[in-house]
């Protein structure tokens, strides 16, 4: 593991002379491959010839060596940030519009989620928050509401609950007001 993990670092800090090595290795192993040839008789030319047809494709055993090394896709990012590049920089307008819709989508994402992190992830303001309860009333079945949703509570309601509890230290209410909505000319 620790061979692998030294190899891919090097074939990233170290990348021209891990190539100049795997080109040497090449040229060696064609090298012996057609001194093996001309010793069986063969001419030195037709050696070489077949030494090449025999290895095959150089650039192809390339790419399978450097696809062993791990660093792969560290090369095809790196394509594709140039072809990327040249891209933005043949298309200036399309490049501002694009970087600035990145830095509008940016900055409205970070907006949110700071908002969203402060009034939900935070801890409320209040020792002993984790005790902090919510409590409404349901209305009747008959009201013509939902009646599993919560509903406001009266204030004789909350200070009933204060006074009835032995385990609520403090009540706190809040006042009620009034929502109408207006849609294709109905109001509720």
């Amino acid at each position: 593991m620790l061979n692998r993990i030294r190899s891919l670092w090097r074939s990233i800090v170290d990348r021209d002379a891990m190539d100049q090595a795997m080109d040497d290795e090449f040229a060696l192993h064609l090298e012996l491959r057609t001194q093996d040839l001309v010793r069986r008789g063969i001419r030195p030319d037709e050696a070489a010839r077949r030494a090449r047809v025999e290895f095959g494709s150089v650039a192809a055993a390339k790419e399978t060596a450097r696809a062993t090394w791990g660093s792969a896709w560290l090369d095809r990012w790196k394509q594709d940030v140039r072809y990327a590049l040249r891209v933005l920089r043949h298309s200036p307008g399309f490049t501002a519009i694009a970087l600035l819709s990145l830095g509008g989508g940016i900055g409205a994402t970070t907006t949110v989620f700071s908002v969203v992190d402060a009034v939900d992830f935070r801890p409320l303001p209040f020792p002993n928050a984790s005790r902090l309860v919510w409590m409404a009333e349901r209305p009747p079945a008959d009201a013509g509401r939902c009646p599993t949703c919560p509903a406001s509570s009266a204030p004789a309601t909350a200070s009933y609950w204060a006074a009835q509890s032995r385990t609520i230290d403090e009540i706190a209410a809040l006042a009620g007001y009034d929502v109408t909505w207006q849609h294709d000319d109905a109001i509720e």
